[in-house]
């Protein structure tokens, strides 16, 4: 009888302990996702304030470089309220928002991530779609994968943002000139703090895809060879019936707008 009792007891002492190690396991996992999404609107609000503080500069100019650090200063904070939302409850909790006002934002902090002679084309829906999700998780999910398709790429990096109707869902292609992801690490390439880079931190698509799959959609490598890749993000349009976030009037074609760091 003793001898059933101890044996318990070792075993729920063993599977507490297990329960423990599992919870410190995903706290590390969801900080290092979390300082990853923050670096980009971080160095970006940086840039911005860095370059408003030049001797000389036009009042109109610094106003608008100022507006944008505070924008990213607003992102970040809702990036890091979205992060500790996400590890309360997978499902995040969604509002409305229109596609162009996602981009919007995307291209506000993109602009930090290029280095000289790298260009970054954002291309617009035609339609004025919209989805329901958290814009700053996925802001920050595009973001990583424009960072990782301009590092890719070097110095003479083409970057292409396409967003587009599908069959059934909203489709986000990112698409580079750089050299391709070899074949024997395509199915690792997704997998936490894998990386192929000597600087990498195996962090960037994996949280890319966490947010995906958060928001009911997918994150996948369409395509890549020796002239490049396209990662596809596909996620679920917005059910009707109610208003989005900052929707902008339909446009008769796609707009285009290109970011590029001489």
């Amino acid at each position: 009888m003793h001898s059933n009792t101890r044996s318990s007891g070792a075993a729920d002492q063993r599977d507490e302990l297990a329960r423990r190690h599992q919870r410190l396991a995903a706290l590390g996992e969801m900080a290092a996702t979390l300082a990853h999404q923050v670096r980009t609107p971080l160095s970006a609000a940086l840039l911005y304030a860095l370059n408003a503080r030049q001797q000389g500069l036009p009042a109109a100019q610094r106003d608008l470089l100022l507006d944008r650090t505070v924008a990213c200063l607003h992102d970040l904070e809702r990036l890091v309220a979205g992060m500790l939302d996400f590890t309360r409850d997978a499902r995040l909790g969604q509002q409305k928002l229109s596609v162009a006002a996602l981009l919007e934002s995307v291209e506000y902090s993109a602009g930090a991530l290029l280095k000289p002679g790298q260009q970054l084309t954002i291309k617009q829906p035609r339609d004025a779609l919209t989805l329901d999700g958290r814009r700053e998780a996925l802001a920050g999910a595009l973001l990583n994968l424009l960072s990782n398709a301009l590092e890719a790429s070097g110095p003479g990096a083409r970057v292409t943002l396409t967003a587009c109707r599908g069959p059934v869902n909203l489709e986000l292609r990112v698409s580079d000139n750089g050299p391709g992801v070899p074949e024997l690490i395509r199915e690792r390439i997704f997998d936490a703090f894998f990386t192929a880079r000597r600087d990498g931190t195996g962090i960037g698509l994996a949280a890319a895809r966490t947010v995906a799959q958060a928001h009911g959609g997918q994150l996948t490598l369409e395509e890549s060879g020796p002239s490049g890749s396209t990662f596809l993000l596909s996620l679920p349009l917005a059910s009707p019936g109610r208003t989005a976030l900052a929707a902008p009037p339909a446009v008769p074609e796609s707009t285009i707008r290109s970011c590029v760091n001489p």
